[in-house]
């Protein structure tokens, strides 16, 4: 994967979130609202 510094602070959160749940074992979705993704475009 690339540099994670490079991502948008909304991606990056985001891609934390599922890290950890996938770390725990967990397969429940992460609910994520368009206006957080809007960051990444911007």
């Amino acid at each position: 994967m690339e540099d994670d510094s490079a991502l948008a602070p909304a991606v990056e959160s985001i891609l934390t979130t599922a890290r950890e749940r996938a770390a725990e074992g967990r397969t429940d979705r992460v609910d994520v609202a368009p206006r957080d993704l809007r960051a990444a475009f911007d």
